[in-house]
């Protein structure tokens, strides 16, 4: 099955407003970003945030050390519908934070490397040379290295918050949930945002820039982009937004050839302009909330799909804390996505969540969601899935845990249906 490249639209701007950097890449660039709602207490590894420690010190620099090591059962580990390949994995993820905070301001840099390794799998044996290909070329593609790092400086005053940075990534991972094919590819990233304060008054103004490169047959899918933002908010209640914003979007496939354009059915890029309005804060005790909506015109640029396109997006996400162990929280995003293709797709996608802590020492938390993509033209798939994690905190510094997630996909596309169980455990020491 041929794979398709998407980027996402932007939503929630004033959420993501000093995390803006790599925002339309991969997901990846953040696990060594810090959270602007946590400031420089959280470190993001794998599907979980831990709490920086004291460090090391070294001069006037703290030196955060961490690594997590996860081993998992997949029953179905390249999401085939059928022939399923059964198989165990290990993961090991280790780096470093450095972190100077000279006064109010901050600088940041992180490494980071994580290692995959196939302890065991069933062989489906295939019959044919070309399927013992495609076979071997999958087994590979789970033993690999990667590496992101970055770097990140953060001005604060009293009335404004200045943040610039860049990222490099190293990367071996399926192309999107469309897909269970390995692409390697090098992601270098420049972001930078400003927040200004003044009483009731909020303005965010960001940019950010990315180039893929893609190795292999794939070079016709390397892209520079380059997006910008400026959110204006105004403080209704004290601890309640109402914010209106705009964002550009520019992508350009620049390694595309017209004969690779002509037997691919590609296009050159797209550029899109995106105006939200929306609202964010606590207007009730132990509620906060998030709406937004907005409406984006889309165009296609050079070859196939020419002209422009609308779309409507909006989210919507409200968390209720109930009591200080248990918190409720409930989402729904409405999306475009814009393929390299020339198809233009909406997404609509559910979330349900709950944790709860039994102690400083243990906690738990349970998930399901469901997803729904709606392309311009062929087939559409549905995803849902369901699962559980757990986590007991031995020390500050060293946290065991253990999880389980179903989950599928139903689409028309010849062997694109899957479901999937997966168990893990993991090993995570952070300083």
């Amino acid at each position: 099955m041929e794979s398709m490249v998407s980027r996402r639209g932007r939503v929630g701007l004033a959420a993501l407003a000093l995390v803006v950097a790599c925002a339309a890449g991969s997901a990846r660039a953040q696990d060594l970003r810090i959270s602007a709602k946590e400031g420089s207490t959280s470190l993001a590894l794998g599907d979980a945030s831990y709490s920086l420690g004291n460090g090391f010190p070294l001069g006037p620099v703290r030196l955060h050390p961490f690594l997590r090591q996860r081993a998992d059962f997949d029953d179905n580990v390249f999401l085939e519908e059928s022939d399923r390949t059964m198989a165990f994995l290990y993961e090991a993820t280790g780096g470093l934070r450095a972190d100077l905070l000279p006064g109010n301001h901050e600088i940041s840099a992180g490494y980071k490397a994580r290692g995959y390794a196939r302890l065991y799998n069933t062989d489906p044996s295939p019959a044919t040379a070309a399927a013992r290909d495609l076979w071997e070329s999958r087994v590979d593609a789970i033993d690999r290295l990667e590496h992101v790092a970055d770097l990140r400086g953060t001005l604060n005053f009293p009335w404004s918050r200045w943040e610039a940075g860049g990222s490099w990534e190293r990367l071996n991972d399926p192309l999107n949930f469309a897909t269970t094919r390995h692409v390697r590819r090098e992601v270098w990233g420049a972001n930078a945002a400003a927040r200004l304060e003044a009483v009731r008054l909020r303005l965010d103004v960001s940019a950010s820039v990315r180039r893929y490169d893609f190795g292999g047959a794939f070079d016709y899918l390397d892209d520079f982009q380059a997006s910008g933002a400026v959110e204006a908010g105004v403080q209704v209640a004290p601890k309640f937004y109402v914010f209106l914003g705009y964002a550009y979007d520019n992508v350009r496939y620049d390694g595309l050839t017209a004969a690779e354009a002509a037997a691919y059915g590609t296009h050159g890029g797209f550029e899109s302009h995106q105006a939200t309005l929306g609202l964010q804060g606590s207007l009730w005790p132990k509620m906060e909330i998030l709406l937004n909506g907005g409406v984006a015109l889309q165009r296609v640029l050079d070859g196939a799909g020419d002209g422009l396109e609308t779309a409507f997006f909006g989210q919507a996400r409200a968390k209720w804390t109930a009591t200080e162990r248990l918190w409720i929280e409930a989402s729904y995003l409405r999306d475009f996505q814009i393929s390299q293709f020339a198809s233009f797709q909406t997404v609509d996608r559910g979330e349900l969540a709950a944790g709860y802590a039994f102690s400083y020492f243990v906690s738990c938390r349970v998930y399901a969601h469901v997803e729904n993509t709606s392309p311009s033209e062929g087939d559409g798939f549905l995803r849902w899935g369901v699962g559980a994690q757990a986590e007991y905190r031995m020390y500050a510094w060293l946290v065991l845990g253990a999880g389980y997630e179903f989950r599928a996909r139903a689409t028309d596309i010849p062997d694109a249906s899957f479901r999937n169980h997966r168990a893990w455990v993991h090993l995570t020491v952070v300083f």
